[in-house]
């Protein structure tokens, strides 16, 4: 599998873009993120480049990784970064895919990730907000709601939230990660780029995939590959829209 599209727009009623997102590419797994920091908060943009590159960071000292061991270093980069984003929220979504094939997705907010199967998208993780404050499955009526923009977990400072797990059964598909700007108002909603409130973002894993109507993402986008202990790290070129 390889990094095949990032697509990033910034919304309309956001004066920056506090979408982010990072592939770390390791021999034996691949570890993706993308992370949607609200705007409430001086510093968002800063705690999602924040999050995605300290967890790329130290997953990248390591040879194997479990689902258990991605949570031990949230929870460890958490404390190490807490008191510098203390007005801070985030949403993020992440994924652990093994050479086996076996993958873990991993969320908590409201960004989701998903098979993509030519241009459909099958959601495959929960959301958690007060539209559905009972872990129910989020539904479209949900997205009409005004509580469905306030998250019931996210990263905040005050405490850690460990992200829910769910194994996926990948079977060669193509995957996406998508912050509720692309996966809510731009699909579900079916609201056109130029018209979206929200910053949309989604990641997309895997070759020959066409995700139309958005163009590249750029300076809020990291990919990290780790052949050997001192590889280096380039970082994805582009440009944001």
């Amino acid at each position: 599998m390889r990094v095949a599209q990032w697509l990033s727009h910034k919304g309309c009623a956001c004066p920056d873009n506090r979408d982010f997102g990072g592939v770390l590419l390791r021999p034996g797994f691949e570890f993706a993120m993308v992370v949607d920091a609200a705007q409430r908060g001086p510093h968002g943009a800063d705690l999602a480049k924040a999050w995605v590159c300290g967890l790329l960071d130290a997953l990248g000292q390591k040879t194997k990784v479990s689902p258990n061991q991605v949570e031990a270093e949230m929870r460890r980069c958490h404390g190490q970064m807490r008191h510098d984003f203390l007005a801070e929220r985030a949403s993020y979504a992440a994924l652990l895919l093994h050479s086996s094939g076996d993958a873990w997705a991993m969320v908590c907010g409201d960004c989701r990730v998903g098979t993509l199967l030519g241009d459909q998208v099958e959601w495959v993780t929960p959301v958690h907000t007060l539209a559905n404050p009972w872990g129910q499955a989020f539904v479209r009526s949900h997205a009409d709601l005004p509580a469905r923009h306030t998250l019931t977990q996210c990263w905040n400072a005050r405490r850690f939230n460990p992200p829910q797990v769910v194994a996926l059964n990948v079977q060669g598909a193509a995957l996406c990660l998508a912050t509720d700007g692309y996966w809510l108002e731009h699909q579900w909603l079916g609201i056109a780029q130029p018209a979206l409130q929200d910053d949309a973002s989604c990641l997309v894993l895997g070759a020959g995939q066409d995700m139309r109507g958005f163009g590249p993402g750029g300076d809020n986008f990291v990919l990290r590959t780790c052949a050997a202990p001192d590889a280096t790290m380039p970082r994805f070129t582009g440009s944001k829209s």
